[in-house]
């Protein structure tokens, strides 16, 4: 099977989750996110290389053994775009055309109610159904580079897929 780039990309999203949760779950302390693209993903953290391949090749086991409530992150982008779009909105339908600064008071309120109410089930909805696919089948980890190596670390996970 074929798979598209984006789906390649929603699978290494969620291992790419499933990755950070363990890192967390394992004391490394923020900074700590990642990016994922259809090869792979980047992830930055205190963690070393070989800490991190350990900690994804756990996160791969782990999806493959069905514990899909890894690859749902509450630190995901999608939730942060979900609370932005949706406080804006708020804020713009409460201000309406009002002006001064009760009017803008009142648009912030509602946009930090709404963002605050929304961001995290609508985002984790979002990310079930659109932005990670938990099913790891063919899935396997390259070789884990170090890209820059600092406090915090840069590493590119490559994944691979058989079809």
């Amino acid at each position: 099977m074929v798979e598209s780039k984006i789906v390649k990309t929603r699978r290494c999203h969620a291992l790419e989750h499933a990755s950070v949760a363990l890192l967390l779950d394992r004391g490394v302390s923020p900074p700590l996110g990642g990016y994922s693209i259809p090869g792979g993903f980047f992830l930055w953290s205190r963690a070393s290389a070989e800490e991190i391949t350990a900690v994804v090749e756990d996160a791969l086991a782990m999806l493959e053994a069905g514990h899909h409530d890894l690859a749902i992150s509450p630190y995901c982008g999608t939730n942060m775009a979900v609370g932005v779009l949706f406080g804006g909105l708020a804020a713009s339908v409460v201000r309406g055309r009002g002006r001064g600064l009760m009017a803008n008071l009142r648009a912030a309120a509602a946009a930090i109610v709404v963002a605050s109410l929304l961001n995290r089930p609508l985002g984790e909805y979002l990310q079930r159904k659109f932005t990670t696919k938990t099913d790891p089948t063919g899935m396997s980890i390259g070789p884990v580079r170090e890209l820059l190596s600092r406090t915090i670390k840069l590493v590119w996970v490559p994944v691979r897929f058989t079809d």
